[in-house]
């Protein structure tokens, strides 16, 4: 069986798939993007542990996405 290969989004390194952490952009009652944890359902995206701890990697995924939520971290 094969690995599953999945690539950080901010590095762009590729990393097997229980490595990273896997993040979607949602849209909230007022209809505006916000960053969460994968619900199952949708589009989503990896972001890997060394780019987690870096202080923009948050800021640039916001960027990216249009996502309007300062408050999100990446703990569970």
């Amino acid at each position: 069986m094969a690995k599953q290969v999945r690539m950080c989004v901010v590095c762009k390194t590729r990393f097997h798939q229980s490595e990273l952490c896997r993040l979607q952009v949602k849209k909230d009652a007022q209809n505006q993007s916000i960053i969460g944890f994968f619900s199952g359902a949708g589009r989503s995206f990896y972001v890997c542990e060394s780019c987690k701890g870096a202080p923009k990697t948050l800021k640039s995924i916001m960027k990216r996405f249009k996502a309007i939520n300062e408050d999100f971290s990446f703990e569970r």
